[in-house]
């Protein structure tokens, strides 16, 4: 099955409006045949790969006219992470407070269960997600 990408982007721009949770996005995009994606801020582009290695670019708009900090922190990003738990989180913040915490890039891996974030000189951060194997 290849990916529908009309399906991947309308979960992604629901996402940005703040209208799905992190659970339910996860859960539409495996259904539109998402495998996995990678968020680029140094080239502002998000990248969609499908269960059978195709890909698909989307333009990701910058959310931060602030650069991304030369240092990286997984403290930040850990912060950054916490923030978007509950009902008052702020996903349009969420990819300017993962920038200043000198993340470059993260990919999500969807069958996984694990998202990495990664800095400029190769430092990184994974997380698992609920649900997944140790």
């Amino acid at each position: 099955m290849s990916m529908d990408i009309p399906a991947a982007e309308a979960v992604f721009a629901e996402i940005r409006a703040g209208k799905t949770t992190a659970l339910a996005a996860a859960r539409a995009l495996a259904e539109a045949g998402v495998r996995s994606y990678r968020v680029d801020f140094l080239t502002s582009v998000m990248t969609l790969f499908g269960r059978d290695d195709d890909h698909h670019d989307i333009p990701f708009p910058r959310m931060s006219t602030e650069p991304v900090a030369q240092a990286f922190s997984a403290r930040g990003i850990e912060a950054a992470l916490m923030s978007m738990r509950g009902p008052d989180a702020q996903h349009a913040a969420f990819p300017a407070k993962l920038m200043a915490a000198g993340c470059t890039q993260y990919v999500v891996y969807l069958n996984g269960r694990r998202a990495v974030y990664l800095g400029r000189d190769g430092d990184g951060h994974m997380i698992r997600m609920p649900g997944a194997q140790k």
